[in-house]
């Protein structure tokens, strides 16, 4: 397999709240070094589309919930 750990960063994400308190996920993700010549791209970061899209700072279904909220308010909340 032509990958290999590169190296780890940590990224934050604000998820739901838990009985009102904010909650941030602290996640440990890699980086990945591609030795294949055939791509442009050498390194590439692990991705995790069941919890976060692609430069996101929400969770998947903070996102969604926060989206929620304004079309049941329909822009009418004050």
């Amino acid at each position: 397999m032509p990958f290999r750990v590169h190296s780890h960063y940590s990224r934050v994400l604000a998820d739901l709240p838990w009985h009102g308190t904010p909650v941030q996920l602290h996640l440990d993700v890699r980086r990945f070094f591609c030795s294949n010549l055939c791509y442009r791209r050498r390194i590439f970061v692990e991705r995790l589309p069941q919890v976060a899209k692609v430069h996101a700072r929400k969770t998947v279904r903070f996102t969604e919930s926060l989206c929620a909220i304004g079309l049941a308010l329909s822009g009418e909340a004050g």
